[in-house]
Formats: structure tokens, sequence, C-alpha cells
């Protein structure tokens, strides 16, 4: 191994170690805010879409989509993520376990936290491909208010 590959290695032990960090962090300040089990799926859903955003960022600087970035395209680059991936994938899997009915499911908490941070857009597609969630009516009222939300912050974020 040279000297390149050995820094490189460093690099990407580093940065493991600073997202190992972020998740217990994240974690722990979840977990004050509500139980165990939607602090691990909200922690596990948030650096997941961080993951995915920061990709996101690179393919962008790769084929020279932006010279720089500003918060603003970090927001939205997140909320693509969120919408592109994170989302569609916890209900995929709460539709799964379902089907296998396993005792530990998604909470219904951390599907609506997703549609509230950004996600609403990808809920409702994601509920009605996977044609789950569709019978609670309570449910896909606060999706649909979280969509409501979302237009108006996404309003916010691109005109004002």
């Amino acid at each position: 191994m040279n000297s390149e590959q050995s820094a490189l290695l460093m690099q990407i032990v580093a940065g493991l170690s600073q997202v190992l960090i972020l998740w217990g962090i994240l974690w722990l300040t979840l977990r004050v805010l509500c139980s165990g089990l939607v602090a691990i799926w909200l922690t596990n859903g948030l650096i997941l879409t961080g993951i995915i955003a920061a990709l996101i960022t690179h393919l962008g600087f790769e084929l020279n989509l932006y010279d720089r970035l500003d918060s603003r395209g970090v927001l939205i680059t997140g909320i693509m993520a969120l919408n592109l991936v994170v989302v569609p994938l916890f209900y995929w899997l709460d539709k799964r376990k379902a089907r296998l009915q396993s005792v530990i499911r998604i909470p219904e908490t951390v599907l609506h936290g997703l549609s509230f941070m950004g996600g609403a857009g990808s809920a409702l597609i994601a509920q009605k491909r996977f044609h789950h969630k569709t019978a609670k009516q309570g449910f896909r009222r606060k999706t649909w208010g979280a969509l409501i939300l979302n237009g108006a912050l996404f309003y916010g974020l691109l005109f004002i």
C-alpha cells in the first residue's frame, strides 16, 4: 500500500468515525424527545438522507452543474434525497414488515416526521404505489396536511 492509498484509507476511516459520532449525537437528541424505537428510525432516516444528499451534491460538482453550493442548495439537495430514496424506502420496508406480520414495524410517527420534514410528496406516491396506509383516513389527512405545509415551505425557500 503506497502513501496515497494509506492517506485515502485514513480519510475514509475518519469520515466513518464522524458519521458514527453524528449518529450517536442525533440519536441521543431524538431519544430525549421521543421513544427509543422512533429515535432509531428517525436517526437512520436522517443519516441516510445526509449520505444520499452528499452523493447528489458530489454528482452535481462532477457534472459541473454548479460552481459553489450555498445553504439553500444544501437544503434542496437534502429534500431531494429524502423524496427520492428515504421516504419510499421506509414505506416499502413498513409494507414488507406488515406483510410478514413483523412485530417491529416502523412507527407512524416516523413516517409522519419524514413527511413533515419535506417528504410528503413522495409519501403520497409511496402510499399509492405500495398500497400502504391507504385505508387509514387519519393517516392520509396528516400526509396531505404535510404536503400543504411542504408546498408553502418550498415556495418560501425558492422564491423568498
